[in-house]
């Protein structure tokens, strides 16, 4: 069954696509395994972009392969999709389901939702955005810190499993991959 994800495209339509990195020569083919029909077609018209003003980000599905496997090594055959704009991870999973993995807390914030079901209703759910993606704080950050880019996130110094607080003082604009990978060692 192919997915067409109309809620999807419909809601990310009327909006800016942010810091769209365009995909290479190959790249579509590549990513065809993990993932449906519907989403390599939004890839391949967009690239991997920023959407909801930079809540969340769509990624290249290998990319953030090593980061993943420093948090959760038993997740053998799982890819992340997408991350928010404060480094949780979108994680599809061989049985065609999105978890969301939270490198910050170090723990699955939502598990095993249906593809469909997550990208169809929760992720354009404001609701959803509000309580799992952290809306009101992502704002709170956007205006004192500023935007960032499909490198970046907002990351708590000190981190919180190192005793920092869990507050828009403690957040500061860091670069993605090197702050995932310190939060995968603490």
């Amino acid at each position: 069954m192919i997915l067409k994800l109309q809620n999807l495209i419909k809601h990310l339509e009327k909006q800016n696509a942010l810091d769209c990195q365009l995909l290479g020569s190959g790249e579509l083919e590549r990513y065809a395994k993990y993932s449906n029909k519907s989403l390599l077609e939004l890839w391949q018209k967009e690239g991997f972009c920023g959407y909801d003003d930079g809540l969340w980000w769509f990624t290249p599905p290998d990319r953030l392969d090593e980061v993943l496997k420093s948090f959760l090594p038993n997740m053998l055959d799982a890819h992340v999709l997408a991350r928010t704009a404060f480094g949780d991870l979108f994680i599809h999973s061989v049985n065609n389901k999105i978890s969301v993995f939270s490198p910050r807390l170090k723990e699955m914030v939502l598990t095993d939702e249906e593809f469909e079901f997550f990208f169809e209703v929760l992720l354009i759910n404001e609701e959803f955005k509000l309580d799992i993606l952290e809306k009101e704080l992502f704002n709170q950050a956007q205006k004192k810190i500023g935007p960032i880019n499909h490198e970046e996130c907002y990351g708590f110094l000190p981190p919180l499993k190192l005793g920092g607080n869990f507050s828009l003082e403690n957040l500061e604009k860091v670069k993605l991959m090197e702050h995932l990978m310190i939060l995968s060692q603490v």
